[in-house]
């Protein structure tokens, strides 16, 4: 009978040759690494948890107090941030760095530049879908 440890050696080896396999498909290698994370993940719900010296027992304290925690989280961080958005960003920059300068680039350039892309991705934060500019790329 194999011992828990040699199993688990198994397992990693498994899962190591497997990344070395993909290391140059990044598709697969990351679907590799979520099915370890969820492999190793443990959704199960804390039993007790302390809070501010108070020990919770109760199913439902726990999960109100994991609650309270993660709606607070955000509130937390603005009000940070509130107190920060008096500096001026600007002074994070150097003089040296403040400079931008573009190369002009042709439509050709630009063809080559966007027809590899993938329609299926979803968009970047300006929302605009892959499909929709490589339909108006002869326009940019």
């Amino acid at each position: 009978m194999l011992s828990r440890k040699k199993i688990k050696f198994a397992i990693q080896s498994y899962y190591h040759g497997l990344i070395n396999e993909h290391q140059h498909n990044p598709k697969k290698m990351w679907q590799t690494i979520k099915r370890v994370l969820e492999r190793s993940s443990n959704s199960a719900i804390p039993t007790s948890l302390t809070v501010e010296g108070k020990r919770l027992i109760r199913e439902r304290d726990v999960l109100q107090a994991l609650n309270h925690h993660f709606v607070s989280v955000g509130q937390n961080l603005a009000g940070q941030n509130e107190q920060n958005s008096n500096d001026d960003p600007l002074k994070h920059i150097s003089q040296e760095e403040s400079s931008i300068s573009f190369t002009p680039v042709d439509c050709n350039y630009v063809r080559k530049a966007v027809q590899p892309l993938k329609n299926g991705k979803a968009p970047g934060p300006d929302k605009i879908p892959i499909m929709l500019i490589k339909d108006v790329t002869d326009l940019l």
